[in-house]
Order: structure tokens, then C-alpha cells, then sequence
């Protein structure tokens, strides 16, 4: 029995081998190919003239490709140092169907109205909830105001730490002040002279991400989901 079982998990094992990695549709003007699809990447692609496709793979790497194109994008990546994950590409896929459906994204409904950053790696005062950010890097953002402003920021949203900043006029960024800890899964009240109070979560980006696909797909999974976004349209 026992040499049995063995054999039957051999077998099992090489079949979980030989499974096709998957890639996503992350940008794409082609009707065939609906942003948000997940393929197969042994699958054979066909794009018309003048059609475009951008995809993702499950190590990462993002391919642009523009029509006439008949092929298969490319074979499993044999490459024992790259790092797949299949989870990220259903990440992904659930990220851009989101935006390309008019849902994406929970920002939008955490913000005040009017134009946001477009930088993905700042804390937009427009909103509140989850912002990713990086050690060390971490800035405030505003819309340019005419006027300097006090901006406040506490430590643990009630009782903590408190920093106080001003906030030169004409100026949209300013940096995390040095004296605050800036700690992973914190919430922080902050606040600008004239306007509500938010309170903000901060999530500190891993060092461990090979690649900046990972990037967007741990930024959505944090809540970040208008930073990822701003992010994947770098890709």
C-alpha cells in the first residue's frame, strides 16, 4: 500500500507540473480580450491591426503587444530564481475588472470630491483609510492652496505622538515628519488646518517584492486600491 501511495503522489506531482501558468489582461483594445481575462500562456493570441494588448505573467513580467500578432506570447519560465505566483495574477484580474467596470475603486468612495495624486507612493489627504507606503519615503499630499496651512498628525489616532507641521502655501507634498514612528498597520489621525480630521492606516511595503506587478497586487490586497492603480498604469 505504501509503494502505491507513493507512486500515486509521483505522478499527482508531475501532473501539478506540467499545469499551464496563467497570465492577465491588464490593458487591452482589442474586443477579444477583456481587461480583467485571465489566459493560459500556452494559449495562442490573435490580435488585428492596430489592436493592442499589455499582459502580465505569473513571475511578473509585463509584455506589450501591439497587432498583427498570431503566436503564443511565450513558454513557463524555467528560470528556478523567479518567483510565481499565481495569486497575483488573480489579484490583478479582480483589480482591473473592478476599474475597467466603474467599481474601483474604494478610494473613490473614501474621498473628497476632485482630482487626486496621480503618484502612487503618496498619502492622499483626500482620503482616509489604507495608504501603502515606503520606509523612509513616506509624503503627505494636498491640492496647491494659495494659503499655508497647520497639519497635525498623531500617533495611534487617539493618545499617541503628536507632530505638528506647517505647510508651506503653494506646495502639494511634504514629508513624513522624523520624530513620528511610521509603523506597519498604525492608524494615524491627521489633519489640516481648515479642514475634517481623517484617520489613516499605514501598510509598509515588503522588501521581499521582486517586481512592481507584485507591488500592485500587494497594494490591493492592503486596500490600497487607487495607489495600485496609479501604480499599474506605469507598467
Amino acid at each position: 500500500m505504501r509503494i502505491i501511495f507513493l507512486i500515486i503522489s509521483i505522478a499527482f506531482v508531475g501532473a501539478g507540473d506540467a499545469v499551464a501558468r496563467q497570465l492577465v489582461v491588464i490593458k487591452s483594445s482589442s474586443p477579444s480580450y477583456s481587461v480583467g481575462k485571465i489566459l493560459d500562456q500556452a494559449q495562442a493570441l490573435n490580435l488585428s491591426a492596430g489592436t493592442d494588448l499589455t499582459v502580465v505573467e505569473e513571475d511578473g513580467k509585463v509584455t506589450k503587444l501591439t497587432g498583427p500578432f498570431s503566436g503564443v506570447l511565450s513558454k513557463n519560465n524555467d528560470d528556478p530564481s523567479a518567483r510565481i505566483d499565481g495569486r497575483m495574477i488573480t489579484t490583478l484580474s479582480r483589480l482591473v475588472s473592478k476599474e475597467s467596470d466603474g467599481r474601483a475603486s474604494i478610494g473613490k468612495m473614501r474621498s473628497a470630491p476632485g482630482k487626486g495624486s496621480n503618484d502612487p507612493w503618496v498619502i492622499n489627504l483626500r482620503r482616509w483609510g489604507d495608504h501603502c507606503v515606503q520606509a523612509g519615503k513616506a509624503r503627505f499630499w494636498r491640492v496647491k492652496s494659495p494659503k499655508k496651512a497647520k497639519f497635525t498628525i498623531r500617533e495611534n489616532w487617539r493618545g499617541g505622538k503628536l507632530a505638528i507641521a506647517r505647510w508651506p502655501r503653494k506646495t502639494a507634498e511634504i514629508k513624513w515628519p522624523k520624530k513620528l514612528p511610521l509603523s506597519d498597520g498604525a492608524k494615524y489621525r491627521v489633519k489640516i488646518s481648515g479642514r475634517p480630521a481623517k484617520v489613516i492606516t499605514t501598510h509598509l511595503m515588503p522588501n521581499d517584492l521582486p517586481t512592481p506587478a507584485h507591488t500592485v497586487a500587494w497594494m490591493s490586497e492592503n486596500g490600497c486600491e487607487e495607489q495600485a492603480l496609479n501604480l499599474l498604469k506605469t507598467l
